[in-house]
């Protein structure tokens, strides 16, 4: 309900950035009075039409992922904690940078099809309920990498979606392999370096460190191209 209430997202900063208006027609369903709500509903099965446009605005379509950012990127600042500035979670940011929104530059291996917030988070799912989309809707379980909640909330099934949705979900994309360096002891010890996509931009706490100064090391990539074809080996 408070998120089909959001009549304007001002930003992508996060931080609730978005402006509420409480639905003129919500306050005929929340009324105490069993005619007026039974009033309420009659007009609503007899023209649908405004109940849907205050509560599916065009941003919410058109912005999806924007819409998400409001809630879905925080942080804290020095008049909360005394301290400094602090990033807090930032899913939308991450999402950006990646090759799912088709606006990460620093992606290489892009699906065929770029993806919003809702497209992965809010599949469609059968349903009979009256504003259902040729016996459809979209979920509102919202299932993602968190297990905690569920689990405190003793909420089996929710557990269940959340569980399957990152076994689905979850892939790792791997760019280039290299040979291994050899290892040894004492002050010449090789060090083994791994490049990240998670650190992107205000989210990178400390700078990676650069190559340089040492010998060129030979790769292979990108993996679905080089000859001989790169494949995983099963150990038995």
């Amino acid at each position: 309900m408070m998120c089909h209430s959001i009549a304007q997202v001002k930003s992508s900063m996060g931080q609730g950035d978005f402006f509420l208006e409480y639905p003129k027609l919500h306050e005929l369903a929340a009324s105490n009075n069993p005619a007026v709500r039974w009033l309420h509903d009659f007009v609503i099965n007899l023209n649908p039409e405004p109940h849907r446009r205050v509560f599916l605005k065009p941003f919410m379509r058109t912005q999806t992922s924007e819409f998400c950012s409001s809630c879905h990127k925080v942080h804290l600042d020095v008049p909360v904690n005394h301290y400094r500035w602090i990033r807090g979670f930032n899913e939308y940011d991450n999402w950006q940078a990646s090759g799912v929104s088709g606006q990460g530059a620093r992606s290489f291996y892009y699906p065929p099809k770029s993806s919003q917030c809702a497209d992965c988070h809010m599949p469609a799912v059968k349903s009979s309920d009256q504003g259902n989309d040729h016996g459809f809707v979209h979920s509102h379980a919202f299932p993602g990498a968190n297990t905690a909640v569920p689990t405190a909330n003793d909420d089996p099934d929710q557990l269940k979606l959340t569980e399957a949705f990152l076994k689905d979900s979850v892939t790792v994309d791997i760019f280039a392999l290299s040979p291994a360096s050899p290892i040894t002891r004492g002050a010449d010890t090789a060090s083994v370096e791994m490049a990240t996509m998670f650190g992107v931009g205000e989210e990178a706490e400390t700078a990676a460190p650069h190559a340089g100064g040492g010998p060129a090391v030979p790769i292979s990539a990108p993996l679905d191209r080089v000859s001989p074809i790169v494949r995983r080996v099963i150990p038995f």
